[in-house]
């Protein structure tokens, strides 16, 4: 990155009816908090929510002095954006078929609600963009509760500081593990982690095609009748459309530190945290491929009985 080249922040926040679930429940408010550790960051923010959040938003920025830094949008009907998607995926959410090939069938990435926001992220992106919010360079998405109020990151003072770092001349994504060794039906089925949205760096230009293939990815996924959250669109245009993306290994929250903000002060359990995760995620992996494979051989054993009996 060029020196006269800076990073716009955006993020967004709309409700997405966590506070009634019963499984992954967060309240609204914490949000809020979440949002307040890492508020200090001294980059410009773009920030899209509703009418009901934005008053707060606005004041937790002027608070520390950074209000002339902070643009605020209202997007009320941001259901509307895509309606004809948003409606589709409705429909997908009801289906009991759906929720049946999914390893937890209480996720929130099950339901088009958080899902669809999670495509608008990409949208957020190049309406900041397209509106002249940004400063030229790079725009980065940033999720809005980014660091879970000190689930990575211990000391929220050491966020004041400008981000800047010399990204390549792509989309630049993060990922905990090679996504071109990963069987992208297993992903899907198993709900595992790898392409992470937390935070995904692009060029100004770049902002509106990778929304467009983002939403390319989900019109897909609805095609054969399946939702999902931004990991796996994000998968799917990397997959797609190689040529235009930078991906960087990393884990949760880890972007931030990895590239630019090596001061930031990570909490010495979070290893011992990651460590069992990765255990977790391999015995899970392990089992999802034996049942896939069994299932597959049975298949081919059917099949091949069949093509035998009529044969004879």
């Amino acid at each position: 990155m060029e020196k006269n080249e800076r990073i716009t922040l955006v993020t967004a926040f709309f409700d997405v009816g966590r506070e009634k679930l019963g499984y992954q429940k967060r309240e609204n408010n914490r949000y809020i908090e979440y949002f307040k550790f890492w508020a200090r960051i001294r980059n410009r923010l773009v920030v899209f929510t509703t009418s009901e959040f934005a008053d707060a938003i606005k004041k937790v920025r002027e608070d520390l002095g950074l209000g002339n830094d902070t643009i605020v949008i209202v997007e009320d009907n941001i259901w509307n954006e895509e309606g004809k998607l948003y409606h589709a995926m409705c429909r997908i959410e009801k289906s009991e078929q759906f929720r049946e090939i999914r390893m937890r069938l209480e996720d929130i990435s099950n339901k088009a609600d958080y899902d669809y926001v999670m495509l608008m992220k990409y949208w957020c992106l190049k309406r900041a963009v397209e509106k002249g919010y940004t400063q030229g360079g790079y725009t980065a998405w940033i999720d809005f509760g980014f660091n879970h109020g000190g689930k990575a990151f211990s000391n929220p003072e050491e966020f004041d500081f400008e981000w800047k770092y010399p990204f390549k001349d792509k989309i630049c994504l993060f990922a905990r593990k090679n996504p071109g060794k990963e069987l992208g039906v297993i992903k899907l089925l198993s709900m595992t982690d790898s392409i992470m949205g937390g935070i995904v760096v692009c060029p100004d230009r770049q902002c509106g095609i990778l929304y467009d293939m983002c939403k390319e990815s989900m019109w897909s996924l609805v095609s054969i009748d399946c939702i999902d959250d931004d990991q796996m669109l994000l998968r799917m245009a990397w997959r797609r459309h190689p040529e235009r993306f930078q991906v960087y290994k990393s884990d949760w929250f880890m972007p931030l530190k990895q590239c630019g903000g090596g001061h930031l002060s990570v909490m010495e359990s979070k290893q011992e945290t990651d460590e069992c995760r990765c255990k977790i995620a391999r015995k899970v992996f392990r089992k999802i491929k034996g049942f896939l494979v069994c299932r597959k051989i049975q298949y081919l054993l059917r099949l091949y009985g069949a093509i035998k009996r009529e044969n004879c």
